[in-house]
């Protein structure tokens, strides 16, 4: 029981500390939104994919890259 006493305060603060860093990320959200593409391209960098190619407007998918048998 004295040990739970002991890191309580602690607790309290490192708690107390979380809170503002949450408030201040909401707060920096709202300022400054985030745009779409920018949102696109981490979620793309996070997967490791290419975004589509896009000629006039329209969006073209990459072509699939060639089996080994397709390339003999």
């Amino acid at each position: 029981m004295d040990e739970i006493l002991k890191i309580l305060p602690d607790l309290q603060r490192d708690l107390t500390d979380l809170k503002t860093e949450v408030t201040d990320l909401k707060k920096n959200q709202r300022d400054s939104p985030e745009t779409s593409k920018s949102r696109q391209e981490r979620i793309r960098d996070a997967l490791g994919t290419v975004p589509l190619l896009h000629q006039k407007g329209k969006a073209m998918e990459v072509p699939k890259p060639k089996t080994r048998d397709e390339r003999i």
